[in-house]
């Protein structure tokens, strides 16, 4: 039976609905066969009778040719509708697909240029390879200019509906993944010019991701943390009130890659990154899709609680990348797989690790920096785990080339760690001719991790804690070292990071171990052994045996001396659970479970020492099946448990063990003992170096002699355990006291500096607007009243103050850029003999005016300064004329040059009224003005000033004085332009 026309549009519709639904499910074959089936049922003449419907199913199976591998068919089909596209409009929207396409396809220079010229077809022109200097200047006024809306601003602006703007945007916002990749500068200019559209124009359902974009450079190029992250919210906020889905999986993959950490944990930014996939893959964008795997499995790498774990989510996202037909992004995947099996294994082969290099060679020559710098960091984390600093250090400093292109990515922060952790390991173990590192290198390193650890402390600050540590170490600083060990595993723990604690476990153990604590290092070793174990790293576990042979047979780990009824994972699952605890309750609640499940004992009590008395912490009975957490003395137990044989233990710091304590040994005529009649008893003391930290004592009432040795060797390591928890425990409060402290403190601080600068920004705004138009109008004024005698005199008083205050002005405006480090410096070679010379001779006037003899006592030749010559010159104008002010009739002020070999110093020296010494600091700070100087009509900045701008050549200012009506000098030096031999 024929077919008649409108059964074929139903057919039509109903294969591409079809095909629609199987994209969605991931069928990429099927949905290709839909399509095809769809097109077969349209029209002949298609592209007049039906053009959206026919421009809509064949863009739909071309993208599906490409998904299914037949890139060719694709473009053919791409090339097919251009020709058939109505307007520009049209065309755009054909480019914005096959940009997703080369995007997913990791032809990223074929869709930036594809866009670039698109974008130009509707009015935006951009070039391909913007330089550096130029996007960073574009940034700068950005930020500039916008540094004072507030978030709301931006939420309320009004929606754009002009179609040819949405659509610039589209394919401007397609672009940003691409260039992320190849050019940090382009990725740069295309956000500025994205976020102008905005503010131009208003919001539509593409603004969300254009406002992370905006984010990204706030965290990236500005270390503006929080504010990225508020940005990050105002998309997800506003992406749910505009209810846009098309590019929602772009948005969360954006707010889990770059800006959730620095308000949230890290295993919220890949729970994000988790959406991203599932919304990209449903909406289609698989350019989105693939990049969120990528940085999904990042995250994993980094929070992931054991290798096996991690080994799982490579596989699963591997077979998602090969099932998308993603060729690039797979191998950073394949390389965290490889890393995960190669520690899950017992025996490490050289030949296959090197062999496995070339797996990796083609992501390599595909040139993708992010790609390659966790290809790096794997492979510095891997070394510097089994101790070959050499090589890890080598990883790490190519790593270090190329992180910069993953702008305001999470492994910037992760490289920064292993890179510091590998140099501060060769430093310390003097190993081969690196042994010299300079220490300022990793001081650099440990300053940004601080800058982190102050913004987002619940995923930075156990490492900066560590690196300190280190830093310490190798510096010989031991008081400090001993204090930031502990930290550092306490805030590792708490925070869930797995590997990182064992990292600090064992560096702490080296580190007790190295000056002669041999307790506590073991103890740390013994705790980083437990703790690699349990992350599933079989291989350094093993590596860790043959180095601690000693510590590590204590526990079980020597199979001759194994425990022959426990089970070693048994021990250490029990040992790790104590201590991933750090709240005082929990970790009672938690001991007492592990020593009744594991003794079978019907009574159980920890004893702590508040000021030396002790108290029943926690307590079980197993009449009642509960535990108590309490702090009640210890007298008060009397009828509970035997409070004698706990006085012993506690005066001897040894263990008691009756086997059966009614019947034999010392204890039997005992109050307690005669009423209760226990059968099989143990007391044991948990200590910590040799110092008691509590007491634990169980008793079984049903069986003699039920404490066998296998159950005590068990017993022992939960007390070893416990005593680190223990100590953790108050470590951590402290801590945590100390921490919420200092942000209260820091807060208060920002807050009232921010009211400060926003008071002065608005009253200096306030008094310059009706200020401007006095000034303008003064010299008129003062024509006409040129003859009145009285009024003139008036006017030029008024002159001379309005003058004042508009210096005052200009000196609070300056102030505020020099802070705000909006203040560009045109830093040049000059000759600073010259400099000097004219700024006396501009001065010379005021001196001669005051009777103070102005003398300039350089003498050449002075070497070339690299300094930015009109704020250099402000600065000598204000220190020669301060000293001019200062000085009395007949006095002087002399102006010399001092030149050593990387510096000069210029003196400003006069026989003025001269500063007290315990002065001589405040005077350069803001708004402070020394007695003799409060009659002076000044903004009490000048000072403030010169030293921003002297600091900001890389120099410094100082003042010396012996006291009152000794005159004073004012120093500054700057360093001399090296020339190169």
């Amino acid at each position: 039976k024929p077919i008649i026309q409108h059964e074929r549009h139903e057919y039509a519709k109903t294969y591409f609905l079809a095909g629609k639904n199987a994209k969605m499910a991931s069928a990429y074959a099927e949905a290709r066969k839909y399509f095809r089936e769809c097109i077969n049922f349209l029209p002949t003449d298609c592209w007049e009778s039906e053009y959206e419907f026919s421009q809509t199913t064949y863009s739909e199976l071309a993208e599906s040719e490409f998904i299914n591998n037949n890139p060719k068919e694709g473009e053919r089909i791409f090339n097919m509708i251009e020709k058939n596209v109505k307007d520009t409009l049209d065309l755009a929207n054909v480019h914005h697909r096959k940009i997703n396409i080369y995007t997913h396809e990791n032809r990223f220079k074929d869709a930036i240029c594809l866009g670039i010229n698109s974008a130009g077809l509707l009015g935006v022109k951009l070039s391909q390879k913007p330089n550096r200097f130029y996007a960073i200047l574009q940034i700068l006024l950005l930020k500039h200019k916008y540094r004072n809306k507030p978030i709301e601003y931006f939420n309320n602006l009004p929606t754009l509906k002009e179609k040819r703007v949405i659509l610039v945007e589209n394919l401007l916002t397609d672009l940003l993944y691409p260039s992320y990749q190849i050019d940090i500068n382009l990725y740069q200019i295309i956000i500025v010019v994205l976020f102008k559209l905005i503010i131009k124009h208003g919001n539509t359902g593409i603004s969300p991701p254009i406002y992370n974009a905006y984010a990204t450079i706030l965290v990236g190029a500005f270390s503006r943390y929080r504010q990225g992250y508020d940005f990050g919210k105002l998309s997800l906020d506003l992406m749910k009130r505009t209810n846009d889905q098309n590019k929602s999986g772009l948005v969360y993959m954006q707010d889990g890659a770059f800006l959730t950490r620095w308000g949230e944990r890290l295993i919220d930014a890949k729970r994000y990154l988790d959406q991203a996939i599932d919304l990209s893959i449903k909406m289609g964008d698989f350019a989105t899709a693939t990049s969120s795997i990528g940085f999904r499995f990042f995250f994993a790498y980094l929070v992931c609680q054991t290798l096996e774990e991690l080994s799982e989510e490579c596989e699963k996202d591997i077979k998602l990348q090969n099932q998308m037909n993603d060729i690039t992004i797979i191998h950073g995947t394949m390389c965290g797989r490889e890393f995960a099996l190669r520690f899950m294994e017992t025996e490490q082969d050289e030949h296959h690790y090197e062999a496995n290099d070339e797996i990796f060679k083609e992501s390599f020559a595909d040139d993708i920096p992010p790609i390659k710098t966790f290809i790096h960091l794997a492979r510095n984390t891997h070394n510097y785990l089994l101790g070959n600093l050499e090589r890890a250090l080598s990883h790490a400093e190519e790593c270090d080339k190329i992180v910069r292109a993953n702008f305001a990515a999470a492994i910037i922060q992760e490289h920064n760690f292993l890179y510091a952790l590998s140099l501060l390991g060769i430093t310390k173990n003097n190993q081969s001719d690196r042994r010299n590192i300079k220490s300022s290198k990793i001081k650099k390193l440990i300053k940004k991790h601080k800058q982190w650890a102050d913004i987002a402390p619940q995923n930075y600050l156990h490492q900066y804690l560590l690196m300190c540590a280190e830093f310490a170490r190798v510096r010989n600083e031991n008081d400090d070292a001993k204090k930031l060990y502990p930290l550092a595993v306490s805030e590792a723990i708490n925070n869930e990071f797995v590997r990182d604690s064992a990292i600090a476990k064992e560096c702490a153990g080296e580190y007790f171990l190295s000056i002669g604590e041999i307790e506590q290092g073991r103890e740390y070793i013994i705790d980083a052994y437990d703790t690699y174990t349990r992350w599933g790293a079989k291989l350094k576990a093993k590596q860790m045996t043959e180095t601690y042979p000693a510590f590590l047979s204590e526990i079980g780990i020597d199979q001759k001396n194994k425990m022959s009824t426990l089970d070693l994972n048994s021990i250490i699952q029990a040992s790790q659970s104590i201590s991933m605890v750090l709240e005082l309750p929990k970790l009672l609640d938690k001991l007492i479970r592990l020593v009744v499940e594991s003794s079978g004992a019907q009574k159980a009590f920890l004893i702590t020492f508040d000021n030396q008395i002790p108290k029943v912490s926690a307590h079980y009975d197993s009449s009642t099946d509960n535990i108590l957490t309490t702090m009640s003395p210890l007298e008060t137990h009397s009828m509970d448990l035997c409070i004698p044989i706990v006085n012993l233990v506690r005066r001897m710091k040894t263990d008691i063990i009756l086997e059966n304590a009614s019947q034999n040994g010392d204890y039997t005529k005992d109050e307690y003992v005669m009423k209760a009649q226990p059968k099989s008893l143990l007391c044991s003391p948990i200590l910590r170096q040799n110092n008691l930290q509590a007491i634990l004592y169980i008793e079984n009432n049903e069986l003699t002699n039920a404490f066998k040795p296998e159950i005590i060797g068990l017993l022992k390591t939960l007390c070893s355990q416990a005593a680190i928890s223990l100590e953790n425990v108050h470590l951590y409060a402290n801590l945590k006291k100390e921490i919420d402290f200092r942000k209260r403190s820091e807060t208060k601080v920002k807050n009232i500096l921010n009211q400060k600068t926003d008071f002065i920004n608005h009253v200096g705004h306030d008094l310059r607007t009706p200020l401007t138009p006095i000034i303008n109008l003064l010299p008129t004024l003062k024509k006409h009243v040129a003859k009145n005698k009285d009024a003139s005199q008036a006017l030029e008083i008024i002159i001379k103050n309005t003058d004042t205050l508009n210096n005052i002005l200009k000196e609070m405006f300056m102030f505020l850029n020099l802070q705000s480090g909006f203040t560009v410096f045109d830093m040049k070679p000059e000759d600073i003999e010259k400099i000097i010379s004219d700024v006396v001779a501009i001065c010379s006037e005021s001196a001669a005016e005051k009777k103070v003899k102005l003398i300039n006592k350089i003498k050449g030749p002075i070497p070339k300064v690299n300094l930015d010559i009109m704020q250099i010159e402000d600065v000598l104008k204000r220190l020669i004329t301060n000293g001019i002010s200062f000085t009395n009739r007949g006095g002087s002020v002399a102006v010399s040059i001092k030149v050593n070999s990387d510096k000069i110093i210029v003196a400003i020296e006069d026989t003025g009224i001269g500063i007290a010494k315990n002065n001589l600091e405040k005077i350069f700070n803001e708004f402070y003005k020394t007695d003799y100087a409060r009659h002076e009509h000044t903004s009490g900045l000048g000072l403030t000033i010169c030293r921003k701008v002297i600091n900001a050549h890389g120099g410094k200012i100082w003042a010396e004085s012996e006291g009152d009506q000794k005159g004073t000098m004012i120093k500054f030096e700057l360093p001399v332009v090296k020339i190169k031999e």
